[in-house]
């Protein structure tokens, strides 16, 4: 017998319980399991005039970053997409601006990440917008092989967790400024297979496996979100995650092509996808929500499976470690306090 004793007589079982109710989502991230909840919603939730609000939305140029951008932008919101390419990001705009009818649809070409571009479009925004009311922080990729960007950072923890954190923190001012205002980190499904590691997701190991990467990355996401919450209690400021399912992106049709071609047809569209997101960002309901993970307008366990689960530590060290990759101070003391309610 080992000194921690044998294992409990079910310990066992409900492992097996709890992948068994982990496989049972699956069929709900797609497609069916939108078409499924959105009966439950009340149309009103989103029925809304964001003309007072501006709103500034990562990786907008395809997928769900657009469709989030097109929805507020139709809302009547000055928007700002955050574009990695300058052609594909013009079309953007012009696809948004037609949809909204209205001329307050603006381009920023921005590569998140490189830390200088970070700081310069944060610059540039700080400069144009005295206010910010909503930041959905959407920007992610995938690549199959390991890639550094010229700064010498893994180009997937650069681009999805480390460019995210470093222009949130940027954009604090303006965000406090706009109070009551919003962050929206956008995660995704695979992370409930993946369990945070910082030291494998800042450095992944020399079997690099980009799906796994990203999987790491979106976990990290979720993490920080968690933080956000902790650093800015007191303000009026919040901070959320959104789960968008299983999205047909072009993103996804030009990385995985096969799965692509094999499940397409069951996965949820790109405006299926932003819907939890623009709903976090705009809906009066979100509003009172903060900290949790969110799918289909519903709080939603972060961990559907055990194994997933890790030190409580861990993210912290992640924090700490983005904050020194940007050469911020770990704590927000010095923005906060004065916000603080008493």
């Amino acid at each position: 017998m080992s000194a921690k004793g044998p294992r409990g007589p079910d310990e066992g079982a409900l492992g097996a319980l709890a992948v068994l109710r982990g496989l049972a989502q699956a069929p709900l991230l797609g497609a069916l399991g939108y078409q499924l909840r959105r009966r439950q919603w009340d149309p009103r939730d989103l029925d809304l005039d964001l003309s007072d609000r501006v709103c500034l939305v990562t990786g907008a140029s395809s997928g769900i970053g657009l469709a989030v951008a097109r929805k507020l932008a139709t809302q009547r919101a000055t928007v700002v997409l955050v574009c990695r390419d300058a052609a594909r990001g013009a079309a953007a705009v012009s696809e948004v601006t037609a949809a909204a009818g209205h001329g307050r649809v603006h381009l920023e070409l921005a590569d998140l990440s490189c830390r200088e571009a970070v700081r310069a479009l944060a610059a540039r925004t700080a400069d144009r917008f005295p206010r910010l009311h909503v930041l959905v922080n959407n920007v992610a990729a995938t690549f199959l092989e390991r890639q550094l960007t010229p700064e010498g950072l893994e180009r997937t923890f650069a681009t999805n967790v480390l460019g995210g954190y470093h222009l949130t923190r940027l954009l604090l001012p303006r965000l406090l400024a706009a109070a009551p205002s919003r962050i929206v980190h956008v995660g995704s499904a695979v992370q409930y297979l993946h369990r945070l590691d910082v030291d494998a997701l800042v450095s992944p190991p020399q079997r690099y496996v980009g799906e796994i990467v990203y999987g790491h990355s979106k976990r990290a996401v979720a993490a920080l979100n968690h933080l956000w919450v902790d650093q800015l209690e007191g303000t009026e400021v919040s901070s959320t995650c959104g789960q968008p399912g299983l999205v047909a992106t072009p993103g996804v049709a030009q990385t995985f092509p096969r799965y692509h071609r094999a499940i397409g047809r069951l996965l949820r569209d790109p405006d299926q996808g932003a819907d939890t997101v623009v709903w976090l960002a705009a809906s009066p309901e979100a509003a009172r929500s903060s900290a949790d993970l969110w799918f289909d307008r519903e709080r939603h366990p972060e961990h559907l499976f055990r194994w997933t689960r890790t030190e409580p530590d861990e993210p912290k060290r992640l924090w700490a470690r983005c904050a020194a990759l940007c050469d911020l101070p770990e704590s927000l003391s010095t923005l906060v306090p004065a916000t603080r309610s008493r």
